[in-house]
């Protein structure tokens, strides 16, 4: 994502060393990990999403494993009857 942005990058920098202050070079690094998640998250509900047609059963099932990455088939069972 820096790359992407490496101008803005290097004006970030620029500007806080004449400034002596960090906060536009913290600020511009923070702006680039928020739009690294967003894109990432965004990129795995799209793929999540594409073609699949999900029954009732299957989106609690998604639920529950997002709640619980560790849950098991019999507890999911249990839960699903």
């Amino acid at each position: 994502m820096v790359h992407q942005h490496q101008d803005d990058y290097y004006l970030a920098i620029r500007q806080s060393t004449q400034q002596t202050d960090s906060a536009l070079f913290i600020e511009f690094i923070l702006q680039m990990i928020f739009d690294a998640i967003m894109e990432a998250k965004t990129s795995e509900i799209e793929g999540l999403n594409a073609g699949l047609k999900l029954s009732n059963v299957d989106k609690t099932i998604l639920v529950f494993i997002k709640q619980d990455c560790y849950i098991t088939n019999v507890q999911l069972a249990k839960i699903i009857h």
